[in-house]
C-alpha cells in the first residue's frame, strides 16, 4: 500500500514538473561534458609545451615539419621542428624551433615585402610589425631572466682578459656550455681559477676549451 502511494505521489510528481526535471538534467549533462572536455584536453596537452605562433600579414602560409598549422598558438611535444612563412608579395621566411619545457617557444615572424604591391601593404600595417616585435622582445627578456636564475653565472659573462674570453653558448634544453678561449694550458688553467674566485663551481658546468695553439703545429685547435 505504502509503495503504491509513493509510486503514486512520483508519478504525479514527475507529470507535474517534467520540463523542470527534463532541463535540470540536461544543465547537468552539459556540466559533466563541459568539464570532461576540459579535462580530457588538459591530458592532451600533458606532455606538450605552448608555442606563441603569429605572423604578419596574418593570412600567411605557416608550414611546421611540411604542414600547414594556423596563425594560433599550438602545443607541440618537445623537440626540434623547421618551419618557414610564406606570402605572395612577401619575401619567404625559413627557420627552425626547439621546443623544450619552459624554454618558451615562439614563431613570431614579420615578413619583408619584396614588391611595390608589398611595400605599400607595409606602410598601411606597420603597427603590425610594432607589435609583433614587442611581444618577440617581451617573450625574449622572459625568457633570458629565467636562464639567468637557472644559470647565474651567464650574469657574470662574457669576461675578457688579455691572456683569455670566458662566455658561453646556449641548446635547445635549456643548458648552457661555457667557452674559454686561451692559447695555451696556463690560460686556460687560469680562467678556471677566475671562475672559482667568482664563487663558480668549474666541475659544474660542461666547458668547452677553444683556441689552443698546439706547439707541435703552430696551429690553433679546437678540443674534440
Amino acid at each position: 500500500m505504502v509503495q503504491k502511494e509513493i509510486s503514486m505521489y512520483l508519478n504525479s510528481f514527475y507529470k507535474q514538473n517534467k520540463n523542470k526535471i527534463i532541463v535540470i538534467l540536461t544543465l547537468v549533462l552539459l556540466i559533466f561534458f563541459v568539464f570532461l572536455s576540459i579535462f580530457l584536453n588538459a591530458k592532451n596537452h600533458e606532455s606538450k609545451v605552448l608555442v606563441t605562433v603569429e605572423v604578419v600579414p596574418k593570412d600567411s602560409i605557416i608550414i611546421l615539419n611540411n604542414q600547414k598549422i594556423s596563425n594560433k598558438d599550438i602545443y607541440l611535444e618537445p623537440g626540434k621542428y623547421n618551419y618557414k612563412v610564406e606570402h605572395k608579395n612577401f619575401s619567404t621566411y625559413s627557420s627552425s624551433l626547439v621546443v623544450s619545457k619552459n624554454s618558451h617557444p615562439n614563431i613570431l615572424v614579420g615578413l619583408s615585402p619584396n614588391n611595390e604591391k608589398g611595400q605599400k601593404w607595409y606602410k598601411r600595417n606597420k603597427s603590425a610589425y610594432r607589435e609583433i616585435q614587442q611581444k618577440s622582445f617581451e617573450i625574449s627578456k622572459e625568457y633570458n631572466e629565467y636562464m639567468a636564475k637557472k644559470w647565474p653565472i651567464i650574469n657574470s659573462l662574457p669576461i675578457k682578459d688579455p691572456y683569455f674570453t670566458i662566455g658561453y653558448t646556449r641548446d635547445g634544453n635549456e643548458n648552457i656550455t661555457i667557452t674559454i678561449n686561451a692559447p695555451s694550458a696556463r690560460y686556460r688553467q687560469e680562467a678556471l681559477n677566475f671562475l672559482i674566485k667568482k664563487g663558480f663551481d668549474p666541475t659544474n658546468y660542461k666547458i668547452d676549451f677553444i683556441g689552443y695553439k698546439n706547439p707541435l703545429t703552430n696551429n690553433y685547435e679546437k678540443d674534440k
